[in-house]
Parts: C-alpha cells; structure tokens; sequence
C-alpha cells in the first residue's frame, strides 16, 4: 500500500535490464533473475511485533551483503538517486483535474497517454510466481531482479503468494492517490515500480493504538507474514511495511501513542548503484561487458552489463568510432535487435540535450526483430558520437567510412550519381559466383554472389547499393565487400538483417573494384534468400558530375502521421494515410544536388516498396527500383542518397497504402566541402552481453 517514508538512499545513475522474452502490455517481460534455494524447514509464525534492524553500513550497502540490516537511505525522491524521473498530473488553472493526458481508473492511472514512455521502461515476470501470475510482478527494471529474487526464494522455502500487485501510478494513500492538490513527493513508491504489495487480504495496512495504556508498538499487528520471509527480504535489500510509517516502530518497546503499518507492502529504498551490487552479490552474477554512456545532461559514466542484459529505455550509449584526425561524419551501420518494445534509435551529439530537443532522425526498432539501418552521423573532435535508445535494446555499430576534406585525406573520393537501376534480382535472373559459376535463385547460405554495377567512373573505389533479401529461410545477416576482401563464413560486419517472410532492405557503400566501367562488389548471407540489388551511384575521383557532402543540420521535412503541405499545389494533409500507387513530393535544401534522407514507413496494412527519385524521373504506376521495403503492421526505416531536380524536389512513390516520414542527414552539391573515405568495415559496438550456459 504504502504510505511515503522520510528516509532514502543516496547514490549516482546507473540503470540496468534483463533480456525480456515475452510482452505484457504496456511493459517488458523478464525471465528469472536469481535460482531459488531448495525448500527448507522454517518457523513460519507470523511476526506481529517486530524489531528493525539497525540500519546497513556504507561498507554493507558498496559490498551487496545487507543480510541483517536495513537499506533505510537518506532522504528524498527516487530520481535524486538514479531512478528516472516519471511524469506526474500537475493541476492546470482553470482546468478539470486530472489534465489532459492522465486518465484516473479509480485507484491508479496506468494506461494513461501521459505515461505510454514511462510504462515502457518497466518489466515484469514471464513466468507464475506462486499464486502471483506471469506479468504482476511490474518493476523498474534495475529493481526488478531484486523482487523477483526475493518472491522465488520465499516461495521456494514455503511462503506461499495468493496474489498482489506491483506497479501502480498513484500517489500514497496517506495523502491522495488521485494526486489531485499533491505534489512530486507524495508518488508512491508503486509509481516508481518500487514497490509490491502481496497478500493482501491477510496483511491489511492499518493503524494501531496502544492498549491498557501500552505503547501502540506493542500492539501485535494482523499479518500472516513470519520473520524469515522478513529477512529474506532484507538480505535482497527490500524493506517491509510492517515495520511502520513516520519513522515506525523500531522494537516493541517503543513508545508512540498510534503506529502505521503495512505489512503487505515490500519497497526498495536504495540507488540503482545499490540494487545492482545487492543483485551481483546474491546471486553470484557478475558483469561481463561495460560500456560508456551519458546522460542528458552530457556527464559521462560506465554502464557495466550482466549477462543477457539489454540497455534500458533513455540509455545514451557512446560510440568511438576511431576517425582519421579531421573527420567530421561517419558513415555508420546500426543494428537494433533484442527489444520487445517497439522504439527507435536516434544518432546524436553527445552533449547535453534540453528538455524536448531531440531529433526525430532516427532509426526504427522493432519488437522480438534484427533491425539495421545505415546512416551518417555527426562526430565530435574525438570522432565519438551518441545513440539516444527509446527502447530497451541491444545495439551494434559497424563504421564503413568518414566524411572528410581533401586537404585531410588526399584519398577521399566524391560522389557521383548515376541513374538508379536494377543490376541483380535472382527471383527473375541467375546469380553468379565471383568465379563465374552461375545458378538460379534463391542463393543458398555463404554463397559469395558476384553484384556488377556498369557505369563506373574511372578510378570508383565504393559503389552506393541499395540491398534487399525476400523470401529468407531464416533470420540472420547479410554483408557486401570487395570480392577479394569477402571470405568465406562468418563475418565480422553487417550490411542487412533478413526476415523470414518479409522484404528487408539498407542502403549500403561497398567498398569495389573496377574493370573497365563495371564496378564488382560482393554479397554473403548466413540465411538463403532472394537477392535484389538497385544501384544509385559512386564513390570516384573527381570529374563531371561529382558532387561533395554538405554537413546539413538533421531535420523531419515531412510526417504525414501529421499535417503536411504539398510544395507544389499548396494543399494540406493531416493524419490522412497516402493511398496505394501515390507519389509524394518533398523540397530539398536550397543548392542540395542530392539528398541523404532517411525514410519511415509505418501503418501499412500489406506489404509494399518506397521509390525515391527526383521527380521528373518517375513514371505513373510501378517502379522499377526500391529505396526501402514495408511489411504489414512493421515500422520500418532505410537511408537513400537522391538525385534532386533543378527545382529542388524529390519525388517518393509508395506502393502500397502507408504513412511516411522523410528525414534529412545531409545533402550533396558541387560547392560540398567533404568527401568519403572507405574503409574496411569495422565494429565499433556490440552491447550484446555474454548469456550463462
């Protein structure tokens, strides 16, 4: 139930998640955290008259060993100790309460639109944990193998749960659960998934008076719950209701006319340092991999994983991409997989981020799906950058090339567009080995298919490819190289992530070789599927044609989830979905002879293809090429490089009903000052934590 205690503990910011295997709206799903010990004989009678223990040393609380005492803190809300800070139902002037946004159900307002962010963050159990079912035991995450360690052991030794409840947005029903006239400091501790609250019925909160003149705190409480689940509890950190309210009852001794308890309700006190140290010494588990991460206010820190772990929602990890001295962008591949939550993954600087500033340029993340995305990012003067999770997730970063001027890297090559084509589909033509040898699709796993570009300027060392796979067998990865550099089996890097029964695609700068005027690339996948590859241009030495990168600042041009005007006919849109066979017509940056955009499609109800080309080159109906693929109900997300007409439009043709949101990088112009510099595709993150077993 809990009413809000005065003590709490004091700690810096580090979060932690475990791997989650199922999905209980609005919030994850986790397997077990901790074994449970075998059952034992214990004296199960109810403690009615407690003692609290003396509060943990500093040295307890920094080791994890807080068996016999209590986390008892120093005062405070969670968030000024490393727990996120959750919205809450400020009153608005002249307006009803709750405000817009919040929606009361009676005794909590979980559910409501304001907290669809905040109930993504937390997680639950995926499996009965006695009478408590799969879902009910809804945490924060950093607290949640804490609980889930404490309700196995006690059920394991014989404490039996008839159910209870966990997360609860409200505020402490000592003041107002509705929250209506309250303040921040009155949120219960359910609010901040904290807290739980079992049997309930047997361990009623009440307040207790002295009788015949005795203390209050020797009147025995109602509760079923014995000292050893108590203890239990404590040594997993976890303090007990029981033990009273407004600075409780520390013995049976104690003299106070009146005492509040709440036996039911178990909360964590501690900083999100404790609950990890309390975690690892518990249950033996100990971290595997850390990486650097920052807050928003751009201080930086380490967050070490455990294993199985994926870096929770709000998590801004860092990426060191190792650049040439001068580099200002990278040409980077990310890949998202392990979420169960949809999200996205948005690149940004590393520095701190006001209050409602992010970008919207990001790359979409799927539930229980590998998405990858290419995109060019910004880097810093030490050639790192920031990725800005909305999800929890795991990410790896492969880095293909940089953005540089010449003055910097004599080698560095500008871009050269071509007319975008289709060089290789094996659903309608052989493939081909590097060797020679040829077979119809689809191409089975490892086969090395030789892909030939004609057109190449003399001197292209990269080759700009759009690469899909459909009808893939299995999941896995496919990646593009020079054929002399792509060997045999597994690979280091990634260009594409197939599906099984979907159309995948990313955009990609491969590294090539020339003879003559074709360019040679090659492309291996672990899963067999059809290959279908576009080809949109080169990375050559300078001649006619060939244009530089412009550092353009990251922008949504359009998003027709919202309101958008066509900038020919002046019309507006709003919300309204662009019906099957529509084409879509964008303003490019003013001097933009090509645009590096990014394009969302969300909403389809079946599965269709995004043509991007400048406008006077795309024809009514079909077309013949794809910058991005869509299957029904996915979020889906593909960087394009187009081609822009002299008045300064770019054309996008869906082909079937889908919305679209169009999100510029960067553009390319003959006044550009920066130009790629390929090289070997190399992995710069990985946060996926080594599992047990």
């Amino acid at each position: 139930m809990e009413h809000r205690y005065c003590f709490m503990a004091i700690s810096t910011q580090l979060r932690r998640i475990f791997v989650a295997v199922a999905v209980l709206l609005p919030v994850l799903t986790l397997s077990p955290g901790a074994s449970a010990p075998p059952a034992r004989a214990l004296d199960n009678t109810p403690w009615t008259t407690p003692t609290v223990p003396s509060a943990c040393s500093t040295t307890q609380t920094n080791t994890g060993n807080v068996a016999g005492c209590v986390v008892m803190g120093g005062g405070g809300i969670p968030e000024l100790y490393g727990w996120p800070t959750p919205p809450f139902p400020t009153a608005v002037a002249g307006q009803a309460f709750p405000p817009v946004g919040w929606t009361w159900n009676g005794y909590t307002y979980n559910g409501s639109p304001a907290l669809v962010d905040w109930e993504r963050r937390l997680v639950s159990n995926a499996t009965a944990i006695g009478g408590m079912q799969a879902g009910k035991v809804v945490m924060m995450p950093e607290a949640w193998p804490l609980f889930d360690g404490f309700l196995r052991e006690v059920e394991a030794n014989g404490y039996h749960f008839a159910g209870g409840s966990a997360y609860s947005f409200r505020c402490t029903t000592s003041s107002v659960a509705s929250c209506s006239g309250q303040t921040r400091s009155k949120l219960s501790n359910h609010s901040y998934g904290l807290a739980i609250d079992i049997n309930s019925t047997k361990n009623p909160v009440r307040s207790y008076y002295g009788i015949n003149g005795a203390t209050a705190c020797a009147t025995p409480m109602v509760t079923d719950i014995p000292r050893w689940v108590v203890q239990t509890a404590e040594k997993w950190g976890i303090y007990w209701g029981g033990y009273g309210w407004s600075s409780g009852c520390t013995s049976p001794a104690q003299q106070k006319s009146s005492a509040s308890r709440d036996p039911t309700h178990f909360e964590f006190r501690g900083s999100v340092d404790q609950a990890r140290v309390i975690y690892a010494y518990n249950s033996g588990r100990q971290p595997t991999l850390c990486v650097a991460v920052v807050n928003d206010a751009g201080v930086a820190s380490q967050r070490c994983l455990y294993p199985g772990e994926l870096l929770p929602a709000g998590t801004r990890v860092v990426v060191s991409t190792a650049a040439p001295t001068g580099a200002t962008s990278a040409l980077v591949n990310i890949t998202a997989l392990g979420a169960t939550q949809n999200g996205s993954v948005t690149a940004e600087a590393c520095t701190a981020v006001p209050a409602g500033a992010r970008s919207t340029v990001n790359n979409m993340v799927m539930a229980n799906r590998v998405m990858g995305n290419v995109g060019i990012v910004r880097l810093d003067s030490g050639g790192k950058f920031c990725l800005y999770l909305s999800t929890a997730t795991q990410v790896i970063v492969d880095v293909q090339g940089f953005f540089t001027t010449p003055a910097l890297a004599a080698d560095s090559l500008p871009f050269t567009p071509s007319t975008a084509g289709r060089v290789l589909d094996t659903r309608r033509q052989q493939f081909c080995t590097p060797d020679g040898a040829c077979a119809d699709g689809p191409v089975p796993p490892f086969t090395e298919t030789a892909i030939n570009v004609p057109g190449a300027p003399s001197g292209a060392a990269a080759t700009f490819v759009n690469l899909a796979m459909v009808e893939s067998v299995t999941a896995g990865y496919t990646t593009a190289e020079r054929c002399d550099l792509l060997t045999p089996g597994a690979q280091a890097t990634s260009n594409l992530n197939p599906i099984p029964g979907l159309a995948v695609s990313n955009l990609s700068i491969v590294r090539s070789s020339l003879a003559g005027s074709i360019s040679q690339l090659c492309a291996m996948s672990v899963s067999q599927g059809q290959l279908i590859v576009d080809a949109q241009g080169f990375f050559a030495p300078p001649g006619p044609g060939s244009l530089n990168l412009v550092d353009t600042t990251a922008q949504r041009l359009i998003d027709t989830n919202g309101c958008w005007t066509d900038p020919v006919t002046n019309v507006q849109r709003c919300g309204q979905i662009n019906p099957a066979g529509s084409i879509t017509r964008v303003r490019a940056p003013s001097g933009a002879a090509a645009v590096v955009i990014n394009i969302v499609t969300s909403g389809a109800a079946t599965g269709g293809y995004i043509t991007a080309l400048p406008c006077s080159a795309m024809v009514a109906g079909p077309q013949a090429t794809s910058n991005s693929n869509y299957g029904a109900g996915t979020v889906s997300s593909n960087l394009a490089i187009v081609p822009v007409d002299a008045n300064g439009l770019v054309c996008f043709y869906n082909h079937a009903a889908v919305h679209l949101a169009i999100d510029l990088q960067a553009s390319f112009s003959a006044s550009g000052s920066l130009r790629y510099l390929p090289i070997a595709p190399t992995r710069r993150l990985d946060t996926r934590a080594p599992a047990y077993g």
